[in-house]
């Protein structure tokens, strides 16, 4: 959630049918980050490799970012 609550990001995994090879955690599977405002609306989708890269989420007036992930406007 964005610190004046407009905006959050929600992070999703693919359900990984195929086993774990050892070693590898549920981080390490693909899946997809959304931005949403607060009225709910799907502003920008992103597909990922691996969601463990989702570590930390920067809000910066009209912008967030996620490093090495995602740089998205939010007007």
């Amino acid at each position: 959630m964005s610190p004046d609550k407009q905006y959050r990001i929600e992070l999703f995994s693919y359900d990984n049918i195929l086993p774990v090879m050892p070693g590898s955690s549920a981080g390490d599977e693909a899946g997809y980050i959304r931005l949403y405002n607060k009225d709910n609306e799907l502003l920008n989708e992103k597909e990922i490799e691996m969601v463990q890269l989702v570590e930390t989420i920067n809000w910066n007036g009209d912008k967030v970012s996620i490093k090495l992930v995602a740089d998205w406007n939010l007007r």
